[in-house]
C-alpha cells in the first residue's frame, strides 16, 4: 500500500490562486481521488485547533509541528525514513495546496514501477517562452518521452515538494534534501531536484498532461479543467 505524509498548515506565504483551491477542498479532492486505497498521515505545521479538529475528522493520524515550510519538509522525510517498514516502501509527499484527477493513484503507481522519482504535476514553466527555468528554450525541455498503460510521462528537470519514491531511493538521497531544506524558510525544490536529475542522475518523470496541479493560479497544470475534475 502506497504511504501518503500529508503535509498542512495554517501559515505560509499568500499567493493568488482560484477560489476552488484552498485547504479544505484540496484534502477532499485527494480523499475522492485516493479513496482508502492509501495510508495517509496528516503533518499539521502550525494548524489551529479548528484545523486539527477537521482533520480528526478524516480518522487519520495526525502529528502536529511548529517547524515551518522548509524545516517541516525535511521533517516530514525522515518521519517516513524512519517509520518504513522496508526499503521498497513507496511514499508520496503531498502539500496541501495540490488538486488531483481521477485515477491519479493508478497512474503513480504506474510511474514508480519505471522511475526514481514521480511527479503527478506537469508543470508550466517547461512550456514558457521566457521561462524562469533556465533549462527551458524556445518553450521546451530537452526530455525523453515514454508509454505505460495509462498515460505518457517525460523526463522532466525539476518539480515541487509533492513527488513519489521508493524508500531506498529516500535513503540514498537524504543528504540533498537536507542541503536544499536546511537553514531555509522554503525549500528549494528547483535545486534540489535539479541536483538529483543532473548530478546523480535520478529520472524524474511527469505525465502529459498533469494529473496535478498546484494552486497558484499562473501555474496551473495545463490543458485540464481543474475545477470540474475536482470530484
Amino acid at each position: 500500500m502506497l504511504k501518503v505524509y500529508y503535509r498542512i498548515s495554517d501559515k505560509g506565504k499568500t499567493i493568488n490562486k482560484p477560489e476552488y483551491i484552498n485547504n479544505r477542498l484540496c484534502l477532499e479532492n485527494f480523499c475522492s481521488c485516493f479513496n482508502n486505497d492509501v495510508d495517509i498521515t496528516f503533518v499539521a505545521d502550525n494548524c489551529n485547533n479548528d484545523t486539527i479538529e477537521w482533520l480528526k475528522t478524516f480518522g487519520k493520524e495526525i502529528v502536529r509541528t511548529s517547524l515551518g515550510n522548509a524545516t517541516s519538509c525535511l521533517y516530514t522525510l525522515d518521519l517516513a525514513l524512519s517509520r518504513a517498514r522496508n526499503d521498497t516502501e513507496l511514499v508520496y509527499f503531498v502539500e496541501a495546496d495540490y488538486l488531483h484527477r481521477p485515477d491519479s493513484l493508478n497512474v503513480l503507481m504506474e510511474g514508480l514501477e519505471r522511475f526514481d522519482y514521480v511527479t503527478l504535476y506537469d508543470h508550466p514553466d517547461k512550456y514558457m517562452l521566457r521561462s524562469p527555468n533556465p533549462f527551458v528554450q524556445h518553450g521546451g525541455e530537452v526530455t525523453k518521452v515514454y508509454l505505460t498503460a495509462s498515460t505518457h510521462w517525460k523526463e522532466t528537470n525539476s518539480t515541487t515538494m509533492t513527488f513519489a519514491a521508493k524508500v531506498s531511493t529516500l535513503r540514498e538521497d537524504r543528504m540533498v534534501f537536507a542541503e536544499f531544506c536546511e537553514k531555509r524558510n522554503i525549500p528549494d525544490d528547483f535545486q534540489c531536484f535539479v541536483s538529483l536529475t543532473k548530478h546523480k542522475n535520478r529520472t524524474l518523470v511527469s505525465p502529459i498532461p498533469g494529473y496535478s496541479t498546484h494552486g497558484e493560479s499562473m501555474y496551473l497544470s495545463p490543458l485540464i479543467k481543474w475545477k470540474s475534475n475536482m470530484f
